[in-house]
Order: structure tokens, then sequence, then C-alpha cells
């Protein structure tokens, strides 16, 4: 329960982060160069987060499961050092430097107690007094967040850009693609490992097929970018990666498993790859970091609150708590429901795209 509700809080945290990062990056690498720049983090990003269960199974096998949580310091104590060496101090001098503490303090207990109300929803009831308090707590928390954004002079959310329907769906559905590459990442490794029986390392060698998808369609999603437009890549990409989550269900050989996992990888690849550079062609250029910031931000909380809310599904579905991690046909009726995000959010991508392929077949039947 405290990881769950830890993730909540840590999600808000990072997404906190999130907008002054890609901010900055933005002011010092303008124009074309930021969108590179973003296209090359993204790879970085999807290539570690796909390489993570690997490295993660050597720990936990030969060394400690503990050791896992250690990872992150001398990368973050690295990455502090080649920040204050190589990046050179940039700020806005128009901005007021006011922290939006009521916003981040309500959106973290919001989503704590959500979290909270759903990991704890079998064990007290779903229709019993806590839950449905907790939910309630939540629910109006969530609400006072966003009636503070409207009023903060430096929101820690620009909710404005929400009037925008088409960022809104490209920011959706590059969540969903998260979602689904968290989802992947966390079911197959439970099944792999307590349903297949494999050992960490040996289902962390399984996870290096999901990483070589992952890399090579991150790799070439920013040049298959110049060519296509991005949400018709991240259409196709959520289409392949929810076939692929089908497929994962019905294999049962490890060497085709793997071969599924590289299909899966490379959906996701594009999927979650191309989120910000597609929500960039739809916003003012002078808010492209704010909406960076704001993709970045949604990404990471629908990955923690994901997490929480298929363990409970699994729980549920399987009927029993203690053995909910073991249950072969149990996370794969859930890799299944995922496999709808993936596909919902193709829906609506494909969506937005249909007047522009409309437009363009129209004109090549008036040149022909």
């Amino acid at each position: 329960m405290a990881t769950k509700v830890e993730e909540a809080v840590s999600g808000d945290r990072c997404g906190a982060d999130l907008p002054g990062v890609r901010g900055g990056g933005d002011q010092l690498l303008p124009g074309r160069a930021a969108g590179a720049r973003g296209r090359y983090g993204a790879r970085v990003h999807s290539i570690g987060t796909a390489l993570g269960p690997f490295v993660g199974g050597v720990f936990a096998e030969h060394v400690s499961w503990r050791a896992v949580f250690l990872l992150n310091v001398p990368v973050c104590l690295a990455a502090t050092l080649l920040v204050l060496r190589f990046v050179p101090e940039s700020r806005d001098e128009q901005a007021t430097r006011r922290l939006d503490l009521p916003g981040a303090a309500t959106v973290a207990l919001g989503l704590a107690c959500l979290m909270l109300a759903v990991d704890q929803g079998p064990g007290w009831g779903w229709a019993s007094a806590p839950t449905l308090a907790t939910f309630a707590l939540g629910v109006a928390l969530l609400a006072l967040f966003v009636a503070v954004e409207r009023r903060a002079p430096e929101p820690l959310i620009e909710l404005s850009l929400f009037r925008n329907v088409k960022f809104d769906v490209i920011t959706l559905a590059g969540s969903l693609s998260n979602v689904v590459s968290c989802l992947i990442a966390v079911l197959s490794a439970l099944y792999l490992q307590q349903a297949r029986g494999l050992t960490p390392t040996q289902a962390g060698v399984i996870f290096l097929a999901l990483s070589c998808g992952v890399g090579a369609a991150s790799y070439r999603a920013g040049h298959l970018a110049l060519r296509w437009h991005a949400e018709t890549l991240m259409a196709c990409g959520m289409v392949t990666s929810g076939a692929g989550l089908l497929a994962l269900t019905w294999v049962r050989p490890l060497g085709w498993y793997a071969v599924v996992f590289v299909i899966c990888g490379v959906g996701i690849g594009l999927g979650w790859a191309l989120t910000n550079v597609a929500t960039q062609a739809h916003v003012p250029a002078e808010r492209t970091g704010a909406a960076s910031g704001l993709v970045l931000t949604s990404l990471v909380l629908f990955g923690a609150v994901s997490v929480t809310i298929a363990a409970t599904v699994l729980e549920a579905v399987s009927g029993s708590p203690t053995t909910a991690a073991a249950d072969g046909p149990a996370i794969e009726a859930v890799l299944r429901g995922t496999s709808v995000l993936a596909f919902l959010g193709a829906f609506g991508l494909f969506a937005i795209c249909r007047p522009r392929l409309r437009a363009r077949a129209v004109g090549a039947e008036e040149s022909a």
C-alpha cells in the first residue's frame, strides 16, 4: 500500500520537475534543435525503461532486490555534475518565481487518496465508508486543484492548453501508450518469473527483445517524423503494440514470446517517443515549453496510476491477492484489457488525422 501511494506522490513530484526541465531545454536549444533534443531524450528514456527489467533482474538475483533502488544514486550524482559543468544558467526574468505550492499539494494528496482507495478497496469493501470517503476526498482535492490552477499566477499546469482538442487527443494517446509500456513491463515480468518459473536474470534476457524493439523504433522515430506526420506514426505504433499484446497472451514458446516482444517494443517506441513531437505542431511557439512539460507530466502520472489500478484488477480477476502474481490466465486477461487501451489511443489519433488524409486523397485525385 505504501509503495502504491508513494508512486502517486512521486509521479506528481517528477511531473512538477519536468516542465522546468523541458522549458529550460527549449530555451537552450530553440526551434528545430529543441525538437531534435526532445527526440533524443525520448530515445534515451525509452531504452532505459526497456533495459530496466534486465538490469533489475541481474541485481535481484545476484545482489539483492534492495540494491535496485540504489542504482539511481550514482546516475543522479553524475547527472548533477554534468549539468553544473556543461549547462549554462538560464532563467525567465519576467517570471514571478513563485512556487505553486497549493497546486502541488492538492494534486499530490488527491492522487494519493485515489490510489489508496483503489489499493485498499478490495480489503475495505468497495461500498464501505472508508473506501467511499477516500475516493470522495481524492476527487474533491483534484477539483480543488483545478480551481487553484485557474487562479494561480504561475500555475503548475496551464489548463488553457486543454482547450486544444488535437493537443488533448495526442497527449491522451501518448499517455495510453506509456500505460501500455508500464503494464507490459510489470505484468510480463510477473508472468515470466511467477507463472513460467524463470529466474530474474532469465526474464531479463527475454526483456532484451523488448529493448531492441523500443530502441530501434525510438531511434528511427525522429527520422520517420520528417517524412510522415507524427500523429499517423503514433497511431500505427499503437495498433502494433495492441496487436502485439494480444499475440503475447497466446504464444507459449519463449522464443516466440521474445519475437512478439520485439513487435510490442516497436509499437511502444513509436507511440511514446513521438508524443511530444506531435503536440508541438499544435501549440503556439511561445507555449512549447509549457506544452512539453504538461505532456511529460501526463505520461508520468498515467504510468504511476495505471500500475496501481492494474494490480488491483489483477487481484480481482485472479480471485486471490496472494496468488495473483503467479496466475498466468489472470495476467493474460489484464494484458488483453491493456491492448484495448492501445486500440482506443490509435482510434483517437486516426480520427484527428482523417481530415488531413481525406484532403490528401482529394488532392491526389485532382492532380490525376
